[in-house]
Order: C-alpha cells, then sequence, then structure tokens
C-alpha cells in the first residue's frame, strides 16, 4: 500500500510540475519586461515563490482535509465479517512524514 501512495505521490508531483514549467513559459514575457525596465532579479522572483508556495500549503492542506474526512468515512463502514474487527482508521504522522518535503 506505501508503494501504490509512493507512485501516486510521484505522479502528483511530476503533474504539479509540468503545471508550474507551463506557467513558467507564461511568465517569460513578463519578466523580460520587468527586468528591461529595471526589476531586481529577487522582486522578479519573489510572485513566482509565492505561487509556488501557494500552490504547495494548498494541497498540503487540502490532502490533510481529504485525509481526515475519508479515515471518518472509513472508520463507519461495517465489513461483512464474521468476527468483530476494530478498524483504527486514525491518521498517522509516520504517513503525513512520508508525504512532506524535506529540507536539507
Amino acid at each position: 500500500m506505501l508503494g501504490v501512495v509512493g507512485l501516486l505521490l510521484l505522479v502528483v508531483c511530476a503533474n504539479l510540475a509540468g503545471f508550474l514549467l507551463a506557467r513558467g513559459i507564461d511568465w517569460r514575457r513578463e519578466i523580460a519586461v520587468q527586468l528591461a525596465i529595471g526589476a531586481t532579479r529577487g522582486r522578479v522572483l519573489l510572485p513566482l515563490m509565492m505561487e509556488s508556495l501557494f500552490l504547495g500549503f494548498g494541497g498540503g492542506i487540502g490532502g490533510l482535509l481529504i485525509t481526515v474526512g475519508l479515515t471518518r468515512v472509513l472508520a463507519r463502514v461495517e465489513l461483512p465479517l464474521p468476527m468483530p474487527v476494530v478498524l483504527d482508521a486514525a491518521p498517522d504522522l509516520t504517513v503525513f512524514g512520508f508525504g512532506a518535503p524535506r529540507c536539507r
């Protein structure tokens, strides 16, 4: 299961990287104009970095909300098994740590 989640995370990251690459191509002309009128590189990169951060944090918060909602739904599902099974569907910090970015 962890492997499937890892592959899904890889696909999502590749899609987001493609999206940001396409957005960067769209920003190319605007960046050239800003640099031509004398803007510093930091001033030009600030909107790009903010957009990336908002996408990252928005995706992370959205994923956490979906995880909490789905675990509550899964905890209420009754399985037709001959003996009762207790399902612990609480989100685990180890799983969140696997998906969190690592800064080194």
